[in-house]
This record gives C-alpha cells, sequence and structure tokens, in this order.
C-alpha cells in the first residue's frame, strides 16, 4: 500500500468516526471539496503542503494522516 492509499484509508476513517457526508465535512473543517475527494478516494497525489493544510484544518499533524497503523 502506497502513501495515497494510506492517506486515503485515513481521511475515510475520520468522515466514518465525524458522521458527516463529504460536503458537511468539508464545510465544518474548511476544506477545497474537489482536492479532498480526490484525495478521499486515491486519486490525487498530494503535495506535502496540500496534506500539511488539510492535517491543520483537522487539528491532526501531515504524519498522523499517512501512518498506516
Amino acid at each position: 500500500m502506497d502513501l495515497k492509499d494510506t492517506l486515503a484509508i485515513n481521511i475515510r476513517a475520520l468522515m466514518a468516526a465525524s458522521g458527516m457526508t463529504e460536503n458537511a465535512f468539508t464545510a465544518h473543517y474548511k476544506l477545497p471539496k474537489s482536492n479532498f475527494r480526490k484525495m478521499r478516494l486515491s486519486e490525487a497525489d498530494p503535495r506535502v503542503g496540500t496534506v500539511e493544510e488539510v492535517a491543520q484544518s483537522l487539528k491532526l499533524r501531515a504524519c498522523d494522516l499517512l501512518d498506516p497503523d
């Protein structure tokens, strides 16, 4: 499994834990919908800065989003 798959799994887990839809989740955390959707579906190879921005919005560290455990 590569990092983009790990990122996608972790994003989906966070969304599931929140109980929010993708639209509600991105609105609540002020995340760009198109980039977020691509990351959630493992269709994007985001830059480190993008992962850091998402992590900061979620009050996490970038390494938390990339941790396979």
